[in-house]
């Protein structure tokens, strides 16, 4: 078992640098045939292993933030990223974060803030 440890060990840099110039170079040559038939079954597995969260996964991650936030915030006097922490009241903290963000995502088609779009305007 260790002999198989200490030739593998030392292997490791090896192949992630492989690993690397392989990757620089398919995404340098994506566009030709022979190259695209490589890279296409990855890109095949990221499509089905990757999707947008749904409200549910964007709500435990938000309130999951500023859970961390609270605590981080705890180990000073002061805001917690504009946050105001309040002692004990952590659970209506993050209600409201929660509450904010649907507002600002439901009041714009598609959820996307149109700030940028009107002052380019």
């Amino acid at each position: 078992v260790w002999d198989r440890v200490l030739v593998h060990l030392p292997l490791i840099p090896v192949m992630a640098g492989l690993a690397y110039e392989v990757l620089r170079i398919a995404e340098k040559n994506a566009e030709k045939p022979a190259w695209r038939a490589a890279v296409l079954p990855g890109f095949w597995l990221q499509r089905i292993t990757t999707r947008e969260p749904d409200d549910g996964q964007v709500d435990v991650a938000l309130a999951a933030l500023h859970e961390s936030l609270v605590k981080d915030a705890s180990e000073y006097e002061g805001e917690a990223r504009g946050l105001e922490v309040r002692r004990g009241g952590a659970e209506s903290d993050v209600q409201a974060v929660i509450r904010d963000e649907k507002n600002e995502n439901q009041s714009h088609p598609g959820g996307k803030k149109l700030e940028n779009a009107e002052s380019a305007a």
